[in-house]
């Protein structure tokens, strides 16, 4: 924990500006997770990736001001609720690391707080009404 701690601003930071050595860099990142209880950043982004339910198509996480916030934010009650993993990022640097970064293993990146979020394969009937509602009011309105 405490490697993670003094050099996870240089790994985050190197993930996105040296892309000779992304997939090396991505693979020592941890984050926090729906997955876990605690609030610090154990999980690697293989081990979500060999959690994620058949038909996945994302790796979903969610930023907000800290841990704590982004594990209480609403935007992932509809994932949590069907049972998929959320990485939860509270650092300043999280946002603009995720934005500049597209893939890991296959795997696109999903921020859960941009846009309408389609679950694909995952997506039951009812949140298939809610979402086609909410997109029809928003053409109305």
């Amino acid at each position: 924990a405490s490697f993670w701690k003094e050099f996870a601003p240089a790994l985050k930071e190197g993930v996105v500006q040296d892309a000779a050595n992304r997939s090396t860099l991505l693979a020592l990142l941890r984050f926090a997770s729906t997955h876990e209880s605690t609030d610090e950043p154990t999980v690697s982004l293989a081990q979500y990736v060999a959690r994620m339910k058949p038909g996945q198509e994302h790796i979903y996480y969610v930023v907000a001001e800290n841990v704590r916030a982004a594990r209480h934010s609403p935007y992932i009650e509809r994932l949590t609720e069907q049972g998929l993993e959320v990485l939860l990022l509270g650092e300043r640097i999280d946002e603009w690391m995720m934005g500049q970064l597209e893939a890991f293993e296959g795997k696109r990146f999903k921020d859960v707080a941009r846009g309408d979020l389609a679950l694909g394969p995952l997506e039951t009937e009812a949140d298939r009404n809610r979402r086609e509602a909410r997109s029809r009011k928003a053409r109305v309105c």
